[in-house]
C-alpha cells in the first residue's frame, strides 16, 4: 500500500493530520534501504542509482522521490523518527525535504 492511499483511508475514516512516523531500516546517505528495485526497475526517475552509478542504491530512492511524497503532517506537532544504522544524515535530510516539524534518530553504535 502507497502512503497515499493510508492517508486517504485515514480521512476518509475521520482522521486528521499525520503527528508521527516512524522507520526501522538500515540506511545510507540518501535514505532507508529497500528490499526491491526502488520504483520497480534500476532506470526508475527516483532511483539513487541512477544519480550515483552505484549498483548498491538501486534499493534507495532519490531525496527527489522523498519529497515527493505527502505525509500530510501536522504543521506544529509532527515528529518523523528513524531508527537504524546511519540514520542521522537522512534524519537532517528529511526535515529540509518535507513539511515535518522534528526529527529524532536513535542508531546503533556498535
Amino acid at each position: 500500500m502507497q502512503v497515499e492511499d493510508i492517508i486517504s483511508d485515514a480521512q476518509s475514516n475521520g482522521y486528521g493530520k499525520t503527528k508521527m512516523v516512524d522507520f526501522f531500516t538500515h540506511s545510507r546517505g540518501d535514505g532507508p534501504i529497500g528490499g526491491e528495485l526502488t520504483g520497480g526497475n534500476a532506470e526508475h526517475k527516483y532511483n539513487l542509482s541512477n544519480q550515483t552509478r552505484r549498483l548498491m542504491d538501486s534499493f534507495q530512492m532519490t531525496l527527489e522521490g522523498w519529497a515527493e511524497i505527502d505525509f500530510n503532517f501536522a504543521n506544529e506537532s509532527s515528529l518523523a523518527v528513524y531508527h537504524g544504522c546511519k540514520t542521522n544524515r537522512f534524519a537532517s535530510n528529511f526535515i529540509g525535504i518535507t513539511n515535518v516539524h522534528y526529527v529524532a534518530f536513535m542508531e546503533d553504535l556498535q
